[in-house]
């Protein structure tokens, strides 16, 4: 009996899957390699072999988290220091713990050990990783300070921070010759986006909103927010006051994210439209 079309192509697929290479971080013929498939091609594969400067005999991969994705970032150590592996590469994290490293959240994006806390392989700076938390993208925060992706902000009340809306950061690398480049030491940096507060302030990105009063203070979407007496736009990781906008009767158009009017004008990216 001639199998239908769609059950031949589903059997193909498994027997694919079923001897599909190693990927990741594992040791071959003694020496510790990250292995990543290099071909846009999800039927042919391209193996990507990289070396790793750790130890043979001591070095393993980091177990994933449940329900991790396929495009996680993996994690590998060795009895000295802890890999990452980015952009194909393998990543040496920074003053690492490898005894007490632990990975944080099902993307690999966050992690820490007993010294601090990683954002995508990169150590976040001045972290505790005793008291760090993850809340919803791009923020972070421990009792000292609070993140938007890598970038460390002050905080009035750490204890009182939370998430207002989520927004995004870019992934915080590049690709470099023969390397990788963090994003924030290239022009432009990395795009972050968010609101958040601490019942003393709001914040754009990692921007304080200086003038705004907290009690009537409104975020209306990902780029407009308006309280008693002005009106806000943010992009770009910048916040600027929409001139002479009403706040009383703006509002945002619910179709496009940078247009808005109020009861004397239209706007476009925080500006009189025309």
């Amino acid at each position: 009996m001639k199998k239908p079309a769609y059950l031949l192509s589903a059997l193909l697929l498994f027997s694919f899957v079923g001897c599909r290479p190693n990927l990741g971080f594992h040791v071959e013929g003694g020496e510790p390699l990250y292995v990543t498939d290099a071909s846009p091609d999800p039927i042919n594969v391209n193996l990507l072999k990289r070396p790793v400067p750790a130890d043979a005999e001591t070095f393993e991969a980091i177990p994933l988290l449940a329900g991790a994705p396929r495009n996680v970032i993996p994690y590998a150590r060795d009895k000295n220091r802890v890999f990452a592996g980015i952009l194909s590469r393998p990543h040496i994290l920074v003053n690492s713990h490898p005894r007490t490293f632990e990975i944080l959240t099902i993307d690999g994006k966050y992690a820490k050990d007993g010294r601090q806390a990683y954002f995508c392989g990169i150590a976040l700076a001045n972290s505790d990783p005793k008291s760090f938390r993850v809340l919803a993208e791009p923020y972070s925060c421990d009792q000292n300070q609070a993140y938007a992706g890598v970038v460390p902000f002050d905080i009035a009340a750490p204890d009182k921070f939370e998430v207002v809306r989520s927004g995004h950061s870019q992934f915080p690398w590049m690709p470099a010759h023969r390397g990788l480049k963090e994003r924030e030491q290239c022009n432009p940096r990395t795009s972050i986006s968010g609101w958040a507060r601490d019942g003393a302030f709001y914040y754009y990105a990692y921007r304080r909103i200086e003038r705004a009063d907290y009690d009537s203070f409104t975020v209306l979407n990902s780029r407009y927010a308006k309280d008693a007496d002005r009106v806000y736009y943010c992009a770009d990781r910048k916040v600027m006051i929409v001139k002479d906008a009403d706040p009383v009767t703006f509002e945002v158009d619910p179709d496009y994210t940078i247009r808005a009017k109020d009861k004397n004008r239209s706007y476009i990216k925080g500006r009189v439209d025309g």
